[in-house]
């Protein structure tokens, strides 16, 4: 009998056989740059001045197709994504901002270099 160290799990995994507390990023300036151990995550973002958040390209930061990033302001200051170069990012109404303090949005990546963003926007 011995000790599993680490487990590598490749293809799809079953609704219901993995569950996982989820993971913070906390973050207080007022720009942002998504990295790879984003994903999975809810961000957060505290700064009462505004705060533009980045979505990096593929050939920055490679996200896998189906990556989800939630994001939620805690404070008054308007938090906005962009895009970073040849990034597309697909809303209702191309709103790209939270829609207020304690709103909540989450990012899905489609394709490479496409992004969904869904929730609460203004």
């Amino acid at each position: 009998v011995g000790t599993l160290t680490s487990v590598d799990v490749t293809g799809a995994v079953t609704a219901g056989s993995l569950v996982a507390p989820l993971a913070f990023n906390a973050q207080t300036g007022t720009t942002y740059t998504f990295v790879l151990a984003d994903a999975g995550k809810m961000v957060t973002f505290a700064n009462a001045s505004a705060q533009t958040v980045t979505v990096p390209p593929n050939s920055s930061v490679a996200f896998d197709v189906g990556t989800q990033i939630i994001l939620q302001g805690i404070l008054a200051g308007v938090v906005t994504l962009v895009a970073g170069a040849g990034v597309t990012i697909n809303s209702k109404d191309a709103a790209l901002a939270i829609d207020g303090q304690w709103a909540a949005v989450t990012l899905i990546k489609t394709a490479t270099n496409v992004w969904s963003l869904i929730g609460a926007l203004a």
